[in-house]
């Protein structure tokens, strides 16, 4: 069977992003055996690299099977779904999880000012989740 040469990119980029995540996660996990303490920080990024490596994965083995009769779309897109919305809920609550760290920092010190300055990073990150999960 032969592939042509916009397939074989695609495959490529694929395998790529599945090599990146797992690096990625291998090495957080390195992070989180070394310094058990900070889990709570390490872990929406571990849930960004597994998800992005699920959803690499399953694309790529979706193009290898890709004009065979057995590949099921509706599931291979429910799949794909599920992981790129645990990827946004993970990045979201690293983005939230710092504000309020950032604030309660600021209200402990009495910095008002300081806790105003927040105010336009919480508007960007409301309206990017309520804009990236409405059109996932």
């Amino acid at each position: 069977m032969k592939v042509n040469q916009k397939t074989q990119k695609k495959r490529f980029y694929y395998v790529y992003g599945m090599i990146v995540s797992f690096l990625f996660c291998a090495l957080i996990v390195y992070f989180l055996w070394q310094n058990q303490s900070q889990w709570y920080f390490f872990l929406p990024f571990l849930i960004c690299g597994f998800s992005s490596f699920m959803y690499q994965a399953i694309t790529f083995f979706f193009e290898l099977r890709k004009n065979q009769d057995s590949v099921d779309v509706m599931r291979v897109w429910t799949w794909k779904r599920i992981f790129s919305r645990l990827y946004v809920v993970a990045f979201f609550l690293f983005w939230f999880g710092c504000l309020i760290i950032f604030d309660m920092e600021a209200f402990q010190e009495g910095d008002f000012i300081l806790a105003l300055f927040s105010i336009p990073f919480w508007l960007i990150g409301m309206y990017s989740f309520w804009k990236i999960w409405k059109r996932r």
